[in-house]
């Protein structure tokens, strides 16, 4: 599955959350984003192993992807359940 991460400047900053299937959140940080992102694709599948890619979009100068690898552990996809 296809997700897109678009950044928008704005009082707060946002990251809008779209996906190939239709799929729409927003959320406040790259992280968060990644968390909203792995949570709907177990979700939408209901399979913890799921694989997806995300595309991040208008991102700000400098900006780095968070790597899924890195996340808290709370939001590591495993313990999503």
């Amino acid at each position: 599955m296809d997700y897109f991460v678009v950044y928008r400047r704005g009082e707060p900053d946002t990251w809008h959350i779209t996906s190939s299937e239709g799929f729409y959140d927003i959320a406040l940080t790259p992280h968060q984003a990644l968390k909203v992102i792995s949570e709907h694709a177990e979700l939408s599948t209901n399979d913890a192993t799921i694989e997806f890619r995300v595309r991040w979009i208008n991102t700000p100068e400098g900006f780095t992807s968070p790597d899924p690898d890195e996340l808290p552990e709370e939001w590591a996809p495993e313990a999503l359940n």
